[in-house]
């Protein structure tokens, strides 16, 4: 299975006859929903190399805004301050 870029937490892939199969032999469909594990703590590397990607996607705002950002989908282990 190819996983796109992009392709965000809770999305659902339907992979067509590649799930159980039926009594009469046919094969039901496979329905893929995408789980990511978000860390609670990070140390004080992984939250500054987190903050500088941030910027990078020019999610700057997204660190003390309330617009969701790839920062925020990260969890709330950190405040707003660098």
């Amino acid at each position: 299975m190819h996983v796109r870029a992009g392709t965000q937490p809770d999305a659902r892939v339907r992979l067509r006859d590649h799930g159980r199969p039926a009594d009469t032999g046919d094969r039901g469909d496979l329905i893929v929903q995408f789980e990511v594990p978000v860390p609670a703590m990070l140390d004080t590397e992984s939250e500054r190399l987190l903050r500088r990607f941030a910027r990078l996607r020019k999610e700057v705002a997204a660190l003390t805004s309330s617009q969701p950002g790839a920062f925020d989908r990260v969890g709330d282990a950190f405040d707003s301050s660098d």
